[in-house]
């Protein structure tokens, strides 16, 4: 490098190393709420079995659970997964009766609604993701076993602009301990350059504009 254009390409560079290092991972804050539509419990059933002991010598059993409401929050840098909540959390029983409490049998369903808030970390900007879905439980009261699903809308893939970076969500659902659950997975990218790309440009260009008054 010429000894004239040393002290400038120096300069440049100690004056754009700190954007170069501010550039990094973008940290954010989530709450989300998974609901069901209904107060009332899933029902499935009934299923009649011989009881002596009964007036009319049948049971009637029934597999029993809340939808679940789960508050999830926490915070993130860079992409994560998140399970937002989901049905029943566990809690699911057989309970009998002397008489059918509900006439109906097969699949009964429940709308979901999985909402989910993201705060940009820097900007203090917020941005909102929601899915809706069905829920099932299905079940043999005889067994006293039950099966949970989940199904969501198409609208599974969804991206906002938040404080100036692009955050895109892919709701999701999996079977788990507790329960059929609605997750979420979060990657998020700068809307615009970072600084620390701009100052890797003006470097590149410093250099390039050192290396052609070399030639002249």
């Amino acid at each position: 490098m010429h000894q004239l254009f040393r002290p400038v390409f120096v300069a440049t560079a100690l004056t754009l190393s700190p954007l170069i290092a501010s550039a990094g991972p973008i940290s954010w804050n989530y709450t989300g709420t998974v609901t069901g539509n209904k107060s009332g419990a899933y029902d499935y059933g009934p299923t009649a079995r011989p009881d002596a002991t009964s007036p009319t010598g049948l049971r009637y059993g029934e597999v029993v659970g809340e939808v679940g409401t789960v508050n999830g929050s926490g915070a993130h840098t860079g992409a994560a997964r998140l399970e937002l909540g989901g049905l029943l959390d566990g809690t699911v029983w057989t309970q009998w009766h002397d008489t059918g409490r509900r006439m109906a049998s097969g699949v009964l369903s429940d709308q979901v609604l999985a909402d989910l808030t993201i705060t940009d970390a820097a900007s203090g900007a917020q941005g909102h993701f929601w899915v809706t879905g069905t829920g099932d439980l299905t079940g043999d009261p005889m067994l006293s076993a039950y099966q949970l699903s989940l199904l969501i809308d198409s609208n599974a893939n969804q991206e906002r602009t938040i404080g100036g970076n692009r955050y895109r969500v892919h709701f999701d659902t999996e079977v788990t301990a507790s329960g059929a659950m609605v997750v979420a997975d979060v990657s998020v990218a700068s809307a615009t350059p970072e600084p620390g790309t701009l100052a890797l440009a003006a470097l590149g260009f410093s250099a390039l504009g050192i290396i052609r008054l070399r030639r002249r």
